[in-house]
């Protein structure tokens, strides 16, 4: 198959190609290292594909197995033995993955591209674009998943959240999104995530307890949830099932069951809301 290859075009195909694949190890291993250290990763494959015909020693196993390591150790800045080997397994899963996607592209679709050696190629409009609009949505995914909380809450979809426990009630603002799917695992409700600093007044006695230091004795009622997110590591949030629990939106008030998940840290930098609601919430709570 003969193809007249533009090196710019080259460079940009494989740039986007591996921002795609490691893009894929950064959601798989949960790391949330600056995007920037990617893309710098991403070019340095890519320049090794460009000068790989030029000098037939980038072609030995070796030097890729080398170039592997570089784009592991530049993209995920691993420290300790363990997790580079588990970031190395990752990056050569995921390549694996995209030579097996683009073979399945050229089979049903009889697009013109080829994949050799490392090298990466396609004069196909299509299947270029796609490629370049797919490494844009998970280079930026980021930034457009806060676009779109923004848009959220400049369209007011926001609502109060009112728990009642032991201790008394009060009410907070709660941003209605989708992108909670936190579930309590031994009740199975819906999680609301709330910011500590809003709800201090009607903790449980063993959650105060825990806050001032007290932990000598055995705490019940204290729930532990996992939780992974955007912009956050994997980690652990304390919280408890309250005694009741209503969405307060214009002007209606809806019961619903939920747990309630305690964040440290401020929800929104603007203060717009300090509780991130569950989508099954509102569903219970039909709105």
């Amino acid at each position: 198959m003969e193809m007249e290859i533009y090196v710019e075009l080259f460079l940009l195909d494989n740039i986007a190609l591996n921002c795609i694949i490691l893009f894929l190890c950064k959601r798989l291993l949960s790391d949330e290292k600056h995007i920037l250290w990617l893309l710098c990763s991403a070019v340095v494959g890519a320049l090794y594909a460009l000068f790989m015909p030029l000098l037939s020693i980038l072609e030995s196993l070796p030097c890729k197995a080398l170039l592997a390591c570089a784009m592991v150790l530049i993209a995920f800045r691993c420290k300790g033995v363990k997790r580079f080997f588990k970031s190395l397994l990752c990056f050569m899963g995921s390549t694996f993955l995209a030579i097996g996607s683009a073979m399945g592209i050229y089979y049903l679709s009889g697009a013109q591209f080829f994949t050799e050696n490392g090298l990466f190629y396609t004069n196909e409009i299509a299947i270029r674009g796609s490629i370049y609009a797919l490494a844009a949505i998970m280079v930026f995914s980021k930034s457009i998943m806060k676009l779109l909380q923004k848009r959220h809450i400049n369209g007011h979809i926001l609502a109060v959240l009112e728990i009642v426990t032991q201790q008394g009630s009060t009410q907070v603002s709660a941003l209605i999104d989708s992108g909670n799917t936190l579930i309590e695992k031994h009740s199975g409700l819906p999680v609301a995530v709330v910011q500590r600093s809003s709800i201090t007044s009607i903790l449980p006695d063993a959650l105060k307890s825990i806050y001032e230091g007290n932990t000598t004795e055995k705490q019940t009622g204290i729930l532990l949830i996992p939780y992974s997110s955007l912009g956050k590591r994997q980690g652990v949030l304390m919280g408890f099932i309250p005694q009741q629990v209503k969405i307060i939106r214009e002007s209606q008030s809806y019961d619903c069951s939920c747990a309630i998940g305690i964040c440290e840290e401020p929800l929104s930098n603007e203060g717009s809301y300090s509780a991130i609601l569950h989508p099954l919430m509102l569903k219970e709570a039909q709105l």
